[in-house]
């Protein structure tokens, strides 16, 4: 059910699939004003550090025996 809304939501336009977590309140609130700029990112369903992850840095690397 969780997944479904967080897709409905990628869909309105309020999250995107890559980006980071929306950051807490008092984070924002204690944001000093020259990091502020990061907050006007779009959060996402997942980060890009997982993203990467899941894809291997050599092209014949899924092929070598482990």
């Amino acid at each position: 059910m969780r997944s479904s809304r967080s897709i409905v939501n990628v869909l309105k336009g309020d999250l995107s699939l890559v980006g980071p977590r929306p950051p807490p309140p008092r984070e924002v609130a204690d944001c000093p004003s020259d990091l502020r700029r990061r907050l006007v990112v779009k959060p996402g369903l997942t980060g890009l550090r997982r993203v990467l992850a899941a894809v291997p840095c050599h092209p014949n690397s899924a092929m070598d025996p482990p």
